[in-house]
């Protein structure tokens, strides 16, 4: 049985830098998420907070909430503020990476099979 976590999700402002002038909104954002950019732009950084939900992680459910954290802030980051070692990040990232490049390629074909379907079909001589 997995033990699992419960983690609130917010919707807030970002101050980038704690500057005032430079606020960005972010929705469904995780506790740990709040954390992290608290420790990144500072402890008064995150205003007009407000809960939206509660939910509960297995344990490969916050592992995979650490690792697209690295990956948007930096793993040393998230390494340092949740006191963790991300020992299999490198092969995740490249699996995600893999992932998207699949994604991209038959993204691509669809679009080429679309445009040739509604090319005009050259007359009979």
């Amino acid at each position: 049985m997995d033990d699992k976590t419960t983690i609130e999700v917010f919707d807030c402002n970002v101050r980038l830098g704690g500057n005032i002038l430079h606020s960005v909104p972010r929705k469904g954002v995780t506790q740990r998420e709040v954390n992290l950019l608290r420790t990144i732009h500072g402890s008064d950084a995150i205003i007009d907070l407000k809960a939206v939900d509660i939910v509960e992680l297995t344990q490969p459910q916050l592992e995979e909430l650490h690792m697209q954290l690295a990956r948007e802030y930096g793993r040393a980051k998230v390494e340092r503020a949740f006191g963790i070692i991300l020992d299999r990040f490198d092969e995740w990232l490249a699996s995600k990476l893999d992932e998207q490049a699949n994604a991209t390629e038959e993204r691509i074909a669809e679009s080429d099979r679309r445009f040739k379907a509604q090319q005009p079909t050259p007359a009979a001589a």
